[in-house]
């Protein structure tokens, strides 16, 4: 979920995609296709441990404006809903994947706007929410869902303590360790 504050109208439309606010806090989501301006960024060591990201797969998240002067940092902990091809789509259709439950559905948009807006710096998910969940505490049963909004996740059930570790170590650790 994407956080920054701001006063807007609700359902204002930004470049075709609408969003709300709450007490000045905006709340989107995006599309998967990287944007124009959003520069790739992946742990050159991360290849030498065993991880899920395969050759073709993106990097775990990205960076938008990395020199932005804006006093605030935007996140898109939802802002993709791409399954590394490790995963097999995690069993899921390719449909179930398009909707909410993948991502947070403009999120990607909207932060490169606010960031270009706000001349701030922004960090994207490169990876669905449901691979591991970035916006969670890896204490969190939910940080890998077994089933989301009502949808059993497949290739999430019964997951090894390895497989686990593997995806901190692939999605969640560098996410963090970039915000």
């Amino acid at each position: 979920m994407l956080y920054a504050t701001g006063t807007v109208a609700n359902g204002q439309s930004i470049d075709g995609d609408h969003w709300t606010h709450t007490k000045g806090v905006f709340m989107l989501c995006a599309p998967p296709q990287p944007s124009a301006g959003i520069t790739p960024y992946f742990d050159g060591q991360m290849n030498q441990i065993e991880n899920m990201i395969g050759p073709g797969d993106p990097p775990p998240y990205s960076i938008i404006n990395e020199q932005g002067q804006g006093l605030v940092l935007l996140v898109g902990d939802h802002a993709s809903r791409v399954i590394p091809r490790a995963l097999n789509d995690l069993g899921l259709e390719e449909t179930l994947l398009e909707k909410h439950i993948a991502y947070d559905i403009g999120t990607r948009k909207l932060v490169h706007h606010l960031s270009q807006h706000l001349d701030a710096p922004a960090v994207l998910a490169g990876y669905s929410r449901l691979v591991v969940d970035l916006n969670r505490s890896l204490e969190d049963p939910s940080v890998m869902p077994e089933v989301s909004d009502g949808t059993p996740i497949p290739g999430n059930l019964n997951i090894s303590a390895e497989h686990r570790n593997q995806r901190i170590h692939s999605f969640y650790t560098p996410y963090r360790k970039a915000i």
